[in-house]
């Protein structure tokens, strides 16, 4: 079982909080991380996907990531399956890699995180 967890950005805190999301009734949308308890924007919210990059780093939905494969080299965005069960990494608008939920391997030397969509709008 993967560990489930959320991280969006908190613009007051100018900074990524991770853990569990909390939808208030006023629809602000709360993070828990610990002991703080901050609004997000909602934009930024992705879920872990349980798989760590080539660097041991966390990879989220809606991260930008290079992906190897066969020699070729790609620039991907992470994604909840659009029609699909899983994580996929997204090359507008085809699907290049299936990254959870069965039918492909993965291995760490695959990817490699070099932004997100909402700090780095520029690489998707």
């Amino acid at each position: 079982m993967r560990e489930i967890k959320f991280r969006g950005y908190s613009t007051s805190l100018k900074k990524w909080l991770f853990g569990f999301v909390r939808k208030m009734p006023n629809f602000e949308i709360y993070f828990i991380d610990g002991e703080i308890s901050n609004t997000v924007r909602k934009e930024s919210i992705g879920q872990y996907t349980g798989l760590k990059d080539k660097n041991g780093k966390e990879v989220f939905e809606g991260d930008v990531v290079i992906a190897w494969s066969q020699g070729q080299k790609e620039i991907c965005e992470v994604k909840w399956g659009q029609g699909r069960v899983g994580f996929f990494l997204y090359r507008s608008p085809n699907v290049v890699w299936h990254l959870s939920g069965g039918g492909f391997d993965y291995t760490f030397e695959m990817i490699e995180i070099i932004g997100n969509k909402y700090k780095n709008p520029e690489l998707t």
